[in-house]
């Protein structure tokens, strides 16, 4: 599910790929958002707003953790330069 969120949600904008993968209820903790996200919509909304400003974004995966029901991502951001 790690991969899928950044590969298709962030990297391709598949925005229908939140409601596969976000529970309703779900909290995210994620840098560069306001405070932390409750639910889809506010998934939906930040990944939006983010892609919008960035439409060209491409993240790559650096390590994943997962402890419990918890998982911790640690990703690289790369934004083509411009010509």
């Amino acid at each position: 599910l790690a991969r899928r969120i950044v590969d298709e949600i962030w990297n391709q904008g598949k925005m229908e790929v939140i409601e596969q993968v976000y529970a309703n209820d779900f909290t995210g903790h994620i840098v560069g958002a306001p405070g932390p996200l409750h639910g889809r919509s506010d998934m939906r909304q930040f990944v939006n707003t983010y892609r919008s400003a960035l439409p060209d974004l491409q993240m790559t995966i650096e390590e994943v953790y997962v402890v419990g029901d918890r998982v911790f991502m640690r990703w690289k951001s790369m934004y083509p330069a411009p010509m």
